[in-house]
C-alpha cells in the first residue's frame, strides 16, 4: 500500500490509522518512491516549531499542550501534499539484496519497513516489514 505525492497529510493520516501502519511509502504518479511519511512525520507537524527545530529544545517541560494545540498545529497542514513532509532520505532495498542485508536494516530499527524500489526505475517493488520477517522466523518453529 502507498500514496501518491498529492494525497493530502489528512488522508494519509487516516490511512496509517484505519489500517494501523507506522509509516507508508510516498510515490510519484510513476511509482517512483520519493520517501515514507509515518507516525513520527505526523507527530513532528503537531509538536510547537520551536521543540522540533534542528538542534531543538533540551527539555520542552515548561511547556503545558493540551491535544487542542496539537490537533491546530496538525490542522495546519492537514490539507496540504503529504510529499511536502515525507521522509525523501529512507533507506531502501533492492530486489537481489540478500537475507542477511534486510534483516540488518530492520534490526537498526531505524524504518519500521524498508522499501524495496529498482535500482533502475527508482520504483518502488514491494515493501518488507519486521512483520514479513517475524512471520517467515515463526513458520520453521510452528
Amino acid at each position: 500500500m502507498t500514496v501518491t505525492a498529492n494525497v493530502t497529510v489528512g488522508e494519509t493520516v487516516k490511512l496509517l490509522a484505519e489500517k494501523r501502519f507506522r509509516s507508508i511509502p510516498v510515490v510519484d504518479d510513476d511509482g517512483k518512491m520519493l520517501g515514507q511519511f509515518g507516525v513520527s512525520n505526523l507527530l513532528k507537524l503537531a509538536i510547537p516549531a520551536s521543540a522540533s527545530a534542528k538542534g531543538g529544545m533540551r527539555s520542552a517541560d515548561f511547556m503545558n499542550d493540551s491535544i487542542t494545540d496539537l490537533q491546530r498545529r496538525l490542522s495546519d497542514d492537514w490539507d496540504k501534499p503529504v510529499s511536502d513532509y515525507c521522509d525523501n532520505d529512507t533507506q531502501t532495498l533492492a530486489p537481489d539484496d540478500s537475507l542477511t542485508r534486510t534483516v540488518i536494516c530492520i534490526a537498526e530499527g531505524k524504518q519500521d519497513n524498508i522499501p524495496v524500489v529498482d535500482p533502475d526505475s527508482n520504483r518502488l517493488v514491494g515493501i518488507i516489514s519486521y512483520w514479513d520477517i517475524l512471520d517467515h522466523l515463526l513458520k520453521k518453529n510452528n
